[in-house]
């Protein structure tokens, strides 16, 4: 480690602030070309990529922001209220806007952006971030401290190839997040072209309604024949199934709304429960949950493993095997969520509860057709958990390498030109 050299970040780059909104001016969640980047969409990957999840300026707020936006490859780090999180800039938000809260690292000189953002996610990078802290109140992370970061760094060629095998992993992390976001957007094609389109196929193979089938009208207007109106709770059942602390071991898993990404079925991670004190709902690999705490952030899952997790999340079974795809379809829709929030309790941190899930209005198909719909969604269920558990190896893995690689621990091979 001869040739590795002890270093101030500002000596290897230029730390740049973000803008706060003009006065009297919001953010609105219509997509247009500026979008805005906040704190809360920074730390969840590595490379940070324009999702549903952003909001926008307008083009008047975007003339008075303009120089200060994030380009292709930047470096940020969030620099108040959580402070420390790390990413990269991707393509898909070339030329965004950065909130105040947040800086960027610019003009790197014999550094490696990804490098970079290894060393800051690193134990030792988050211990220099720590020391750089300053404020008891509201803390905060000053940019003349970013720059007196202190970074061992290693020759370019080294940098590369440190951050190239923890890329590898990372890679293959987001890798199996697109697919299971794809797998995710299959499942509610099919749910809704079967059972809102009831476009299933008909004895003959051909789409039902469009070919003819016979329908029938109902409080939900037309619906297939020998269907009905039912409720979500004839087909599901709340799994109330309490376990005392003293019963979880140190290596039980435990999910809580933060581990439930908006939007999806797929959860990204979970902890273990050993410093949790608190009586949990337990849930077994497969259990669909569901956040009731501000339902409108549409916190739905599928449990990857048997664990236990927070009472602000319901555990939701299907009445029989027949219609487990069909009761995750109906709890993932928009229009379930929806009807979560409009029941919801309280002004600040409103809720949901059971009873008024299970009172929602639903078509209850033929068991057979339901039965049907299992059939093709299970596989997607099973490989989205697959790629869950694949992930969170994956996860491990980059995290024991990360600060060996970084100390010089282990050394990588470096590719001569």
């Amino acid at each position: 480690m001869n040739d590795w050299r002890e270093l101030k970040l500002g000596d290897v780059c230029k730390v740049k602030g973000g803008k706060r909104l003009p006065k009297g001016k919001t953010l609105s969640d219509v997509p247009n070309l500026h979008p805005y980047i906040r704190i809360r969409d920074v730390g969840k990957t590595k490379s940070l990529t324009l999702t549903t999840d952003f909001e926008y300026v307008d083009d008047e707020t975007q003339r008075q922001i303009k120089n200060y936006i994030v380009s292709e490859n930047d470096v940020i780090i969030s620099i108040v209220g959580t402070i420390g999180l790390v990413a990269k800039i991707s393509r898909s938000l070339d030329k965004a806007n950065l909130t105040e809260n947040c800086a960027k690292l610019i003009e790197l000189q014999d550094a490696n952006s990804d490098f970079l953002y290894y060393y800051l996610t690193s134990d030792a990078g988050q211990c220099e971030i720590k020391k750089g802290t300053v404020g008891a109140v509201q803390p905060k992370l000053p940019l003349k401290n970013i720059q007196d970061i202190n970074i061992n760094l290693p020759p370019l060629p080294e940098q590369r190839a440190i951050a190239a095998t923890l890329s590898c992993l990372d890679d293959k992390i987001e890798l199996n997040r697109k697919i299971n976001k794809n797998l995710e957007e299959l499942a509610q094609a099919i749910f809704k072209r079967w059972f809102v389109d009831f476009e299933f196929p008909d004895e003959n193979g051909q789409p039902y309604k469009s070919s003819g089938g016979a329908m029938v009208d109902s409080e939900l207007g037309m619906i297939p024949a020998g269907w009905r109106v039912g409720k979500f709770g004839d087909i599901s059942a709340q799994k109330r199934q309490l376990t005392d602390p003293i019963s979880i071991s140190a290596n039980t898993a435990y999910i809580g709304l933060e581990h439930m990404p908006r939007g999806a079925i797929a959860l990204h991670d979970w902890a273990n429960a050993e410093d949790l004190s608190s009586v949990k709902y337990q849930f077994e690999q497969g259990d669909i949950l569901f956040g009731k705490l501000r339902p409108y952030f549409h916190k739905v899952g599928v449990a990857p493993i048997n664990g236990v997790c927070s009472t602000d999340i319901v555990v939701i079974k299907p009445q029989s095997n027949e219609w487990y795809s069909y009761v995750l379809c109906i709890a993932s829709s928009q229009s379930f969520v929806d009807y979560a929030t409009a029941g919801s309790t309280g002004t600040k941190m409103p809720r949901t509860n059971w009873n008024d899930m299970a009172a929602y209005k639903i078509c209850v198909p033929v068991i057979e057709k339901a039965s049907a719909l299992d059939l093709l969604i299970q596989p997607c269920i099973i490989r989205i958990i697959s790629n869950l558990l694949e992930n969170r190896i994956l996860s491990l893995t980059r995290d024991t390498l990360l600060p060996k690689l970084m100390s010089g621990e282990i050394r990588v091979p470096i590719e001569m030109p």
